[in-house]
């Protein structure tokens, strides 16, 4: 912990540099040889030996180069900070003549990342079957929303902003992806603020640098879900209980109640962070604070007033969940899972690896910094919530059944940001310093460039299926899908060819076989409840994923009235696109399959 007091140069060690700048010499060597298309395809050949299996060679080729130009621009960095001209230059322009700056370069970092989500919305039109579930009921009457979300086991706020929304732009997906992109905006935009009054100095860059650096909030700030909803309540939430803290305010504890409920109502896991920061702040308030005890205990009524209405509900979707939950069994790598997605950066778990060791530096400075203030101890509580949460997940799936994944954390990758960067903010090592924003800098960089990419790709592969079924479906054409795959493309196609019939297993989840079909405009016929002569006369189109939720492939042998149009698909979703003239043959084919 030493390297991170501040030193004059004349204490650093001669040794040491030498030898750090030997490393970066080298590391400098090896990253320009592995943007050789030749020396990238012997790393991938020599990999695939290792493992003994053959890897994905264009998947790698692109994880090489951006690993490549990463460590290339933060071996210059390291090579150049550690140089004697660093030390002019940081004698010559200390931190404190950027200040008049700061403000510039924070409304920079957001004006980028607003621009660049932007950008990514306009650029991607491809959803997951989650974002048909968020789309979908924006289509229907108020009345209609709420009674699919009294089924979902989801609160219905997010649904609601996002009705209003249609209402005003419309509701296609460029237009809904605004209800995820303003929050997180919002979110940077007051954080920022708080951190300006609350830490003057560099906290409120180093922030901004860390959001931009997260896959996960860049991620979220596009896909058209309640996450990025849930972070702005959750964030919001804890800076009310700073000033809580601070002033005591009655105004505050309003704020506070406000900004809980709103996240109770977007996500329960984010109102489980919640939770867990409210009894944290009680118990700060009966040890030190106790003329608020009042004070705390009428906002937990109102809490639970405010929540009334919706609890039942909440329970009557939980106990239709639970005999058929989703969530895989708990392993030691769903818990390393639970990091990589905090900490991912650039799409890259070495990334994702490499942000966590840096994090973990910073609160072992943290931990061990003489003269902790009252901030100090606040970022520490507010970390402690999402590591509560994780432990409690963990708890619950060892001793009931799994009911956490990786997503479930992101209300509150916030407060871990907020963390770091209170934290970074007090290293006066300038050496230190420069390079930790060097690195923010590249894993925003490695971000941006894998989410465009990844953006871009989805869009080709998306638009290559959709306009082909949109050119040749036909009106009265119907859609079969075997039994054994997931359902995912049958929500998904439900909402892109509303109004078609779709013939599968009765799949419905928690909103039961008709109010599914219901919300998406569409209608379902069963193996059983098919008809040949109902349906004589009608073409078909058979969707085969390529593998089962399991990963075991889907066997499909086509009878001589199938035609096969194509292979498709985009992100995890492959699958056989299919023609038939005879559905009814297919429906045997699957009804005889059918366990």
């Amino acid at each position: 912990m030493n390297l991170l007091k501040s030193k004059s140069p004349a204490q650093t060690p001669v040794r040491g540099r030498k030898l750090l700048t030997a490393l970066s010499l080298v590391a400098i060597a090896a990253c320009l040889l592995v943007l050789l298309p030749t020396a990238r395809a012997a790393l991938i050949d020599f990999g695939g030996t290792l493992l003994h299996r053959a890897l994905n060679a264009e998947r790698w080729q692109q994880v090489l180069v951006s690993m490549a130009l990463a460590g290339l621009f933060v071996s210059a960095a390291l090579l150049f900070i550690i140089s004697k001209q660093f030390e002019i230059i940081a004698d010559a322009l200390p931190l404190e003549k950027l200040k008049p700056y700061y403000s510039i370069i924070e409304f920079g970092i957001i004006g980028l990342f607003a621009g660049a989500a932007i950008l990514f919305a306009a650029s991607n039109n491809a959803i997951w079957v989650d974002e048909a579930y968020s789309l979908a009921p924006a289509r229907h009457s108020w009345r209609d929303l709420l009674l699919f979300q009294a089924e979902d086991v989801h609160p219905p706020l997010f649904f609601l902003l996002e009705k209003c929304l249609s209402l005003v732009f419309g509701d296609s997906v460029f237009a809904m992806k605004f209800v995820a992109i303003l929050p997180t905006v919002l979110f940077m935009l007051i954080t920022r603020s708080f951190l300006k009054k609350a830490v003057p100095g560099t906290a409120a860059i180093l922030f901004l640098l860390c959001c931009a650096a997260s896959f996960s909030i860049v991620h979220y700030s596009i896909e058209i879900r309640m996450y990025s909803l849930a972070l702005f309540f959750v964030t919001m939430t804890a800076l009310s209980a700073w000033h809580i803290i601070t002033s005591g305010k009655a105004r505050f504890w309003a704020l506070f109640l406000l900004c809980a409920l709103g996240a109770a109502y977007t996500h329960y896991y984010a109102a489980a962070v919640c939770a867990i920061g409210f009894l944290l702040l009680f118990a700060y308030v009966c040890k030190y604070d106790r003329p608020h005890i009042r004070a705390a205990l009428c906002t937990a009524f109102g809490a639970v007033l405010g929540y009334l209405p919706w609890f039942f509900v909440a329970l009557r979707s939980f106990s239709k969940a639970s005999g058929d939950f989703w969530i895989d069994p708990l392993t030691f790598g769903t818990v390393a899972r639970y990091a990589v997605f905090v900490f991912n950066t650039g799409n890259n778990p070495l990334m994702a690896l490499g942000f966590f060791a840096l994090f973990i530096a910073v609160f072992i400075f943290a931990l061990t910094r003489k003269n902790k203030t009252k901030t100090d101890f606040f970022m520490f509580c507010a970390l402690s919530c999402i590591i509560i949460l994780a432990a409690v997940g963990i708890l619950i799936a060892l001793v009931v059944r799994p009911l956490i994944v990786d997503r479930y954390l992101f209300p509150a990758c916030g407060l871990v940001w907020l963390f770091f960067a209170v934290e970074c903010s007090y290293i006066r090592n300038q050496r230190i310093f420069a390079f930790i924003c060097a690195l923010l800098i590249t894993f925003s960089f490695l971000t941006f460039s894998a989410t465009l990419s990844a953006e871009r790709q989805e869009q080709k592969d998306f638009s290559r299926f959709y306009d082909y079924m949109s050119a040749n479906i036909a009106p009265d054409d119907m859609f079969i899908f075997p039994a054994n795959q997931s359902g995912h493309l049958t929500g998904i196609s439900a909402y892109l060819f509303p109004g078609h019939i779709h013939i599968c297993e009765e799949y419905g989840g928690v909103f039961g076989d008709v109010l599914y079909w219901q919300m998406f405009d569409s209608a379902h016929v069963s193996y059983d409840a098919f008809d040949t002569a109902a349906y004589s006369g009608r073409s078909a189109w058979l969707i085969v994923m390529d593998a089962d939720e399991d990963g075991n492939p889907i066997d499909y042998t086509p009878n001589r009235e199938t035609e096969l149009r194509g292979e498709f698909g985009w992100a995890w979703y492959k699958f056989k696109l299919y023609y038939t003239e005879s559905p009814a043959l297919v429906v045997d084919y699957f009804r005889n399959a059918s366990p």
